[in-house]
């Protein structure tokens, strides 16, 4: 995917508003978000629950939907990442999600440190603050970059205060996905609706407004290759501060041929992996996911260090928009980015990979891509010698 800016951008103010995730157990993801995110429970029903901070809603619940669990082809949440103003309040989320959760990862991504986690059903999670704007890197053309190195654990823990609860600034900074093609992705969220790219990784890019490291964030490190579907991610809101700005953005929509359905001021769309951003004046674009969906995709065998169960938290994977996937740094790597690196170096892009064919050993070894072409044999039990 080429870097690109945009002519027609969205206005600086433009920011995310709520997500809305299917669950399977409400009542369980309810009391995660408040007990470890440190949300309120603003609004509860049998199917429904709304959470948040100060009266704003952040996220949405949606229980009661007989969700099938979310395939392993399909395009989604990556992660919901939860902002807060200060070192302190993150210092916070860090006691909260040690003593209620477990940490996955911790990051200093030049422009943010951030704490990682999942939810009970595997919504990934990242709760974070902002650096400074102006401690931002920069590259030549002005766009921010977008680094990971190891972040430390014991400052962030020695500046928390103790509380419970999520500060009233907290909000929802950006979201990041999970698609199928990052083209497609370009053409929706950059072309049509109106984000600037900031940084461009190996299978992943990041768009923002305002000049904001990113608003949406998208990567195809996981090859899914099907639309939306089952639990996880439902839809999301992005607030567009300014009626003429929506307006320019359903033009844009009309002119590309891509359905649009309006609701009390709010315009609700299906990008291709059919999530739901919804807009709004003063204003959402409420995305709903549609589909796109890519044939003749390519499997890969995971590797040996995806299976290796982790016991200790990790950085999240490299974004230094510096490094390839053929150069590696002398900075830890998470085992997801040396998976990335590892396909990237041995499957030739006309690689198709044989049909799997399940046995009740597992995966068969005649099909695994890994080891095709091997000079290896299997080794049965010795045969034993003839005694002479």
């Amino acid at each position: 995917m080429k870097d690109s800016s945009n002519a027609e951008t969205l206005p600086q103010e433009t920011r995310i508003g709520r997500t809305a995730l299917r669950v399977d157990d409400r009542s369980e993801l309810t009391e995660f978000y408040r007990t470890v995110v440190g949300l309120d429970v603003l609004d509860e029903s049998e199917t429904r629950s709304v959470l948040g901070v100060a009266d704003t809603p952040l996220l949405v619940l949606e229980g009661g939907t007989d969700a099938p669990a979310r395939k392993r082809s399909s395009a989604g949440l990556y992660h919901t990442a939860f902002r807060v103003p200060s070192r302190a309040a993150l210092g916070d989320a860090l006691a909260r999600i040690r003593e209620h959760s477990r940490l996955t990862g911790a990051s200093d991504h030049w422009v943010s440190e951030a704490l990682y986690l999942t939810d009970p059903e595997g919504n990934g999670i990242e709760i974070y603050r902002d650096l400074p704007r102006e401690e931002w890197p920069r590259s030549d053309d002005g766009r921010v970059r977008i680094g990971t190195e190891p972040l430390d654990l014991d400052t962030i823990e020695a500046a928390g205060t103790g509380d419970a609860q999520a500060t009233p600034e907290t909000d929802i900074g950006h979201i990041h996905l999970e698609v199928s093609s990052l083209d497609a992705f370009r053409d929706f969220y950059v072309e049509t609706v109106g984000f600037d790219v900031q940084t461009t990784v190996p299978a992943a890019a990041f768009v923002s407004a305002g000049g904001y490291h990113h608003h949406i964030g998208a990567n195809t490190w996981q090859q899914r290759t099907t639309p939306v579907g089952g639990r996880g991610l439902s839809w999301f809101e992005v607030i567009i501060p300014e009626r003429e700005a929506l307006t320019t953005v359903r033009s844009r929509l009309g002119d590309r041929g891509i359905p649009v359905t309006e609701t009390d001021g709010d315009l609700v769309v299906h990008d291709p992996d059919e999530t739901d951003p919804e807009t709004i004046a003063h204003t959402r674009l409420h995305v709903r996911p549609r589909a796109y969906r890519r044939f003749g995709h390519r499997r890969y065998c995971r590797s040996g260090l995806l299976r290796k169960p982790m016991t200790e938290p990790v950085a999240a994977p490299r974004l230094d928009s510096e490094s390839s996937p053929s150069s590696p740094s002398s900075s830890s790597h998470s085992s997801l980015d040396m998976f990335v690196r590892y396909v990237s170096r041995r499957m030739p892009a006309s690689f198709t990979a044989p049909p799997i064919r399940p046995t009740s050993r597992g995966y068969p070894r005649a099909a695994s891509p890994c080891t095709r072409g091997s000079s290896r044999r299997r080794r049965g039990p010795s045969p034993r010698r003839r005694p002479r």
